[in-house]
């Protein structure tokens, strides 16, 4: 947990689990936690409500020439 990478990544899953939590509506985070910690597939819900930004892609980028 101290070494590497290690710090650096617990922080990025904490700093998810706090915006997901956040976002579904959990004034605390404390509490939050106590009431979904043991259930996965509330978790999974929660997870799934997140919004996601769908990206186009842009045509151009996949012209492909031959000569």
């Amino acid at each position: 947990m101290r070494q590497g990478n290690a710090p650096a990544n617990f922080s990025i899953i904490r700093s998810l689990v706090l915006t997901i939590l956040r976002y579904n509506g959990y004034s605390s985070i404390t509490t939050g936690i106590r009431l979904i910690s043991h259930n996965l597939e509330q978790i999974f819900q929660l997870i799934g409500n997140v919004p996601t930004r769908v990206v186009e892609p842009n045509p151009r980028t996949f012209v492909v020439t031959c000569s």
